[in-house]
């Protein structure tokens, strides 16, 4: 068999979070806590009232894809200001200790999204950030009425490498109607895939069923990859997202992620003290915030 089946969709339902952003959760939500090695991810559309000021993170990566509008980031790191336009990346490993924002450039709305992966090995690294332009990153034209935007991993012949610390697929495509896609992915990887907007059929034989847009469908392990056939009769946009497992017992509490339970009792005072892997993140605030 080749296709993977469908064995969870989740319905993404747009909320107004606590800074006023309105965000569908795609992993990391009651239906799907985790999927190793994903923590959690998210869309997001926030406008110049709104966005993510400054916040700390330890143990992750996390991958920032912006759609339309551009995002400001700033953070402890260069204590400067990146600006993510509308296909871009910002890669940010969090290691150690970070602390950073990630607010709209000007009056009008960001639409994004954003990953959050595990990371393997020691977390306890010197963290660092890097945007990747638009420019680097493949994106073929429709043969067969198939368009992918490559951003880590393999697809319709051609190859991107990928940029985390954990092996990861991360694929943007587009199918016209009536195309018809046979994706690969890697054997033993968790994978998922996100409708942005149309619908399409996933799955192959008795297991194909239509699904629409803002759905988050997890895959079985059962499989070489996916089949996906738009039989709607609009463009349908989705994103495949594949890593390998860690398969490692780890902790977490909020934004903080470590291997051993018995010391996350101390993130909490060491992020307050700017100690132990924070001080970079000690007393440092983003332009948003002072402004503010």
């Amino acid at each position: 068999m080749f296709s993977r089946r469908v064995e969870l969709s989740i319905e993404g339902k747009e909320q107004n979070d606590r800074c006023g952003n309105k965000v569908r959760g795609i992993i990391g939500r009651k239906e799907c806590r985790f999927l190793d090695p994903f923590r959690r991810m998210i869309e997001f559309k926030a406008k110049a009232s709104a966005g993510f000021p400054d916040r700390p993170k330890r143990g992750v990566e996390t991958v920032t894809y912006v759609l339309d509008g551009k995002l400001r980031h700033e953070d402890c790191l260069k204590q400067g200001k990146t600006i993510i336009h509308p296909g871009d990346v910002l890669y940010m490993l969090a290691g150690k200790g970070i602390k950073h924002c990630d607010v709209p450039d000007d009056e009008h709305e960001v639409h994004g999204l954003q990953l959050w992966i595990e990371q393997s090995g020691d977390m306890m690294i010197e963290p660092n950030t890097v945007l990747m332009k638009n420019g680097p990153f493949l994106s073929n034209e429709k043969p067969d009425g198939v368009q992918v935007k490559i951003i880590a991993g393999k697809s319709l012949g051609h190859e991107v490498k990928y940029f985390t610390e954990t092996p990861t697929m991360f694929l943007d495509f587009k199918l016209d109607k009536k195309a018809v896609l046979n994706q690969t992915i890697p054997e033993g990887w968790n994978a998922f895939i996100y409708i942005l907007s149309g619908q399409a059929t996933f799955g192959d034989g008795k297991d194909a069923k239509q699904y629409d847009a803002h759905c988050t469908l997890v895959l079985g392990q059962t499989g070489q990859g996916i089949k996906v056939e738009n039989t709607s009769q609009q463009e349908c946009r989705f994103l495949l997202i594949g890593g390998k497992p860690h398969g490692q017992k780890i902790k977490h509490y909020g934004p903080f992620v470590i291997k051993d339970a018995e010391d996350m009792d101390e993130v909490i005072p060491d992020y307050k003290a700017g100690r132990n892997g924070f001080e970079k993140t000690f007393e440092w605030d983003s332009d948003y915030v002072i402004n503010r």
